[in-house]
């Protein structure tokens, strides 16, 4: 776990480092803090894929599954859900320490999935937050920008999580119409779960 320490604190996400150097989990279930070995083989991973290469692995689920900071970019500092079915990547929670305070309330959650259920995630957006316009305007500019499949694919994700219905004309209705089935059919669910 020094491995991301060091690395978090390398960054700038000294807040980040210090929470995670507190963080205890269950031996029994729950999310680990990944092993320096760990740490080291998923950035080389992520090193090579345009897709992840702004992400920090953070906790395993000893499952292939992590739970992701975003180092840079529009989602700088919130945390994303990488799972090993390859789910397009979106943030969930606006910062490490509400992951640390859910995982903390819900001690029987096993996996990710155990705390999608519980409705426990900050995104997809319930409300309105100050810098969710930018964010969205800045996100759909790079999906619109983007010529990479699988990066198009993640960037609409994320945008769909952070829509609202007054977003729905701007940024729903175009992906609707998009060439990727699989993009038509997440804008399809973001329209019905905002009418």
């Amino acid at each position: 776990m020094n491995n991301v320490i060091t690395y978090l604190q390398k960054q700038g996400f000294t807040d980040e480092s210090r929470l995670l150097s507190q963080y205890h989990h269950d031996d029994e279930r729950g999310f680990y803090p990944l092993t320096d070995t760990e740490f080291d083989d998923m950035m080389s991973v992520f090193a090579d894929d345009e897709s992840y290469q702004n992400l920090i692995p953070i906790l395993t689920d000893n499952e292939s599954n992590y739970w992701c900071l975003y180092a840079d970019g529009t989602l700088k500092g919130r945390v994303c859900h990488l799972g090993h079915g390859g789910e397009p990547i979106c943030p969930a929670y606006h910062h490490l320490h509400t992951l640390f305070d859910v995982i903390k309330g819900h001690a029987d959650a096993y996996d990710f999935y155990d705390l999608q259920a519980d409705d426990l995630l900050d995104f997809p957006v319930k409300a309105d937050f100050d810098e969710r316009a930018e964010l969205l305007a800045r996100l759909y500019d790079e999906f619109c920008h983007s010529t990479s499949d699988e990066l198009r694919s993640h960037l609409a994700f994320a945008v769909l999580t952070l829509c609202l219905p007054q977003d729905i004309d701007k940024y729903i209705m175009p992906l609707l119409d998009d060439e990727d089935d699989n993009i038509q059919y997440d804008a399809k669910n973001a329209l019905d779960r905002l009418s």
